[in-house]
């Protein structure tokens, strides 16, 4: 049974609303993720109108239903042990011009969300819909691969608005970290050697995972270069302008790949001769490969007038002597 909320002339501030959520009996878990979705969706209602507040969204989407639903989703979750729940590229209708705020709104909950634009109205998404799915769920880069427990389908509305979830719960074949990402190939025969290293930051600049060039023969054994980028799906138009801007191609491949990473964290440690960040790779929790950043070698080496095999030998024994370097 919930309690009831208190609103004044059709709205609710968030400190009322937090009173109403620290009353709930549910775990203090639960409360935060609820809260943390209702502090999305009123921040995202006030920058995509300016007419609409923070305490006439949460009056409008802080039912008791609503409320309900949330509780029974943690719980379940909770209760099943799940760690992450991962979404596909979220179906977006076009914006309609009856509920401008709640496109605009909509919208912005999905910025830098991995999406896909739909035709008319076949995907049925609200904003209370797309706050959770920003708040609670990993957008993109799913699994690629899942040993299926179990699974549950629900559907909500009626007619043609009804929308359809499958819910899949299993365990992933692997504990290693797996992405999809991109990589973009252009052929090049007419830039100057030396405009790859301007080429390259600008690359890096706009988002690029990595970036390397790779000799080639074209036709008639003119001998040219591939430029190849390693990219996230989110930013192929913004690395693919910057290519068409920035060097002589006339077109661009691109095709996804799927990899596995290490779990990366940046630590620093202090020598006699100045800090160095050190990048470390975590794998099932140790760390397997120690990297110092090789910009920070070389300042210190212009400083100490060390080589670089000298200040690694440095930077590997005081690494050495931490007695828990890298937790």
């Amino acid at each position: 049974v919930l309690p009831r909320i208190v609103a004044a002339k059709g709205t609710l501030t968030l400190t009322a609303f937090a009173a109403f959520v620290a009353r709930l009996p549910i775990r203090r878990l639960i409360r935060e993720k609820i809260m943390k979705l209702y502090r999305m969706l009123a921040g995202a209602y006030g920058t995509a109108a300016a007419g609409s507040t923070a305490g006439r969204v949460l009056a409008r989407w802080a039912t008791a239903e609503n409320i309900r639903v949330l509780i029974r989703i943690f719980v379940f979750l909770e209760r099943s042990k799940v760690r992450t729940v991962y979404s596909g590229p979220v179906l977006l209708p076009p914006p309609q011009g009856n509920r401008q705020a709640d496109s605009k709104a909509l919208y912005a909950l999905m910025r830098g969300k991995e999406v896909v634009f739909t035709a008319g109205n076949a995907a049925i998404i609200t904003p209370f819909d797309g706050a959770f799915l920003a708040a609670c769920c990993t957008i993109g880069n799913m699994p690629l691969s899942l040993v299926m427990d179990r699974s549950v389908c629900g559907t909500s509305g009626t007619g043609k608005n009804r929308s359809v979830v499958c819910l899949a719960i299993g365990r992933r074949c692997s504990t290693l970290k797996q992405e999809r990402i991109i990589m973009l190939e252009t052929n090049i025969d007419d830039l100057h050697p030396h405009a790859f290293d301007t080429l390259q930051k600008k690359l890096f600049h706009a988002g690029a995972l990595d970036v390397f060039v790779r000799p080639i023969f074209m036709k008639k054994q003119r001998p040219a270069y591939m430029l190849c980028v390693l990219l996230c799906h989110t930013d192929r138009e913004t690395i693919s302008r910057c290519l068409f801007q920035e060097s002589p191609t006339f077109g661009i491949r691109f095709f996804e790949l799927e990899r596995y990473t290490l779990s990366r964290r940046t630590t620093t440690i202090r020598l006699r001769e100045g800090a160095v960040r050190i990048k470390v790779g975590m794998l099932d929790g140790d760390a397997v490969i120690v990297s110092p950043e090789y910009d920070d070698m070389c300042a210190i080496m212009k400083k100490a007038g060390k080589t670089y095999r000298e200040l690694y030998g440095d930077v590997r024994r005081k690494v050495a002597r931490l007695p828990s370097p890298l937790t």
